[in-house]
């Protein structure tokens, strides 16, 4: 699919921005939202969530609620033999 990572970086920036709302709800559903879209694709957002808790201090309490969430929904589990290098930073941080 051409047009599938041109999708996810508009999705991601679309999250990205609702991270930045006056509503807090906004923000949560945001956070909520970005873990459970990298379910689907963990090789792509799993680095990406890692990579922006470690660089976005401001948003990071928001960024560790998308790990929760895609933990939640057996992130690891599912990548553990795909991703087992990842397995350690995310570990560290929760």
């Amino acid at each position: 699919m051409l047009c599938g990572l041109l999708d996810c970086f508009i999705l991601v920036a679309v999250i990205l921005n609702a991270f930045s709302s006056p509503n807090e709800d906004v923000k949560t559903a945001a956070s909520f939202a970005l873990g459970a879209v990298a379910v689907g694709n963990l090789s792509y957002y799993l680095p990406f969530v890692l990579k922006q808790i470690d660089t976005q201090t401001k948003r990071q309490y928001l960024l560790l609620h998308s790990l929760k969430v895609g933990a939640g929904s057996c992130w690891v589990a599912a990548e553990a033999h795909s991703r087992p290098c990842l397995i350690p930073q995310c570990v560290s941080l929760i």
